[in-house]
């Protein structure tokens, strides 16, 4: 789907995307004002293969793969990489847990995400922000949302200087014994 496809589409209030989408380019559906659910008919592992050009999204959605809502996100143990931009605007998610057989989360790819309020992870990015678009860890407290309340890091062999700087709803963080 390239870039600005539906752009400015304002009666489109809902879109379905076949598992045979590997590409998805940034604004596709951009000013889309009545949008409300995207449904996508493969797997989450599909998903989070898909390689979004950018921000296909310019507002909240809820996410449906495979005929379920997306609420609580649970990352198959299959997937090593979450492109960036993957779940932006995705405001159904509350939770995400990514195993450890992810080595790579996409910046921005739960850009706009407001709604999640736990996050379990296999290590701590350099900066936490950048998994919600920061550019910088000064910049998390723009990006990371405030629902954001608890994280539980479960691998992962450092975290970095000011990584988590800004993050001023966090209440918990878990750190695994290997850091």
């Amino acid at each position: 789907i390239g870039s600005g496809a539906f752009n400015g589409c304002t009666k489109i209030t809902s879109i379905t995307i076949p598992d045979s989408v590997t590409s998805i380019g940034s604004g596709a559906f951009y000013n889309c004002s009545a949008l409300t659910t995207v449904y996508f008919t493969g797997t989450v592992e599909e998903w989070c293969e898909i390689n979004f050009g950018g921000y296909y999204l310019s507002k909240n959605v809820d996410l449906y793969i495979n005929g379920t809502k997306v609420v609580d996100l649970v990352i198959p143990n299959t997937v090593t990489k979450i492109n960036a931009y993957a779940f932006n605007y995705c405001t159904s998610i509350t939770s995400v847990t990514v195993p450890s057989s992810v080595t790579t989360i996409g910046n921005g790819a739960f850009y706009n995400s407001n709604n999640i309020s736990s996050m379990s992870l296999p290590y701590a990015p350099t900066y936490f922000g950048s998994i919600f678009g920061s550019s910088g860890y000064s910049s998390n407290a723009t990006y990371v949302p405030t629902s954001l309340k608890a994280v539980v890091l479960t691998g992962g062999t450092s975290i970095a200087s000011n990584a988590f700087y800004g993050c001023s709803g966090l209440t918990s963080i878990n750190i695994s014994s290997r850091v």
